[in-house]
């Protein structure tokens, strides 16, 4: 448009700015909108984060608790080396829990050998035997019992096997007998330490 002879024409330029309200609520929008994406990754990871650790602290927890349980079994085995078995002498009684000792060691410390519940089943039983008076019979018990339930064949270590009998009689049990009082002083350590059950 021209107004008059000589001046310039006037032009009317829109620029972005006209509408301060409009371009506020357009930077909003784009700001809910990245508030919201990030929230989602928080999430997303959080869910990944819960999803990884659940099975693993499933499986500590387990653990733990077949420990546990693993620490009792110990206990009770040390503890035959300290009752009255009459029908064992010292090198014998000696011979057999380290013996059983190794059997509970080799075959029944991880969960995937010996069944926790099963092996809590074998402790409760073996202590109300040994509260009872345990003795050869107590031995052969309990190696039956993890034979039939651990994976790990074991069994042609078993102290009360004629053959395994037999040849310690040939060399004599003396060489058991200094280790018996080992074997109760473990009994005494581990019995005097409380520890928690899962």
């Amino acid at each position: 448009m021209f107004t008059t002879r000589g001046s310039q024409p006037s032009v009317e330029l829109e620029t972005s700015s006209s509408d301060p309200q409009s371009s506020d609520a357009g930077s909003k929008g784009v700001g809910a909108l990245w508030r919201r994406f990030r929230l989602g990754i928080v999430l997303i990871f959080a869910l990944l984060l819960v999803t990884a650790f659940v099975p693993i602290g499933s499986h500590i927890f387990k653990s733990l608790r077949h420990r546990s349980v693993s620490d009792r079994m110990l206990t009770a085995i040390a503890h035959l080396a300290v009752s009255n078995n009459e029908d064992l002498t010292d090198g014998q009684l000696a011979y057999c829990v380290g013996w059983t000792w190794n059997l509970h060691c080799n075959c029944g410390v991880l969960p995937q050998w010996l069944p926790t519940a099963e092996l809590e089943r074998i402790v409760e039983e073996l202590e109300a035997k040994i509260d009872a008076g345990p003795n050869r019979a107590t031995i052969d018990w309990l190696w039956d019992e993890y034979g039939r339930l651990s994976s790990i064949d074991y069994q042609r270590f078993r102290p009360t096997l004629v053959e395994n009998w037999s040849q310690q009689e040939t060399r004599g049990w003396e060489a058991w007998t200094g280790q018996l009082a080992k074997w109760q002083s473990r009994y005494e350590e581990m019995a005097s330490k409380k520890r928690t059950s899962f």
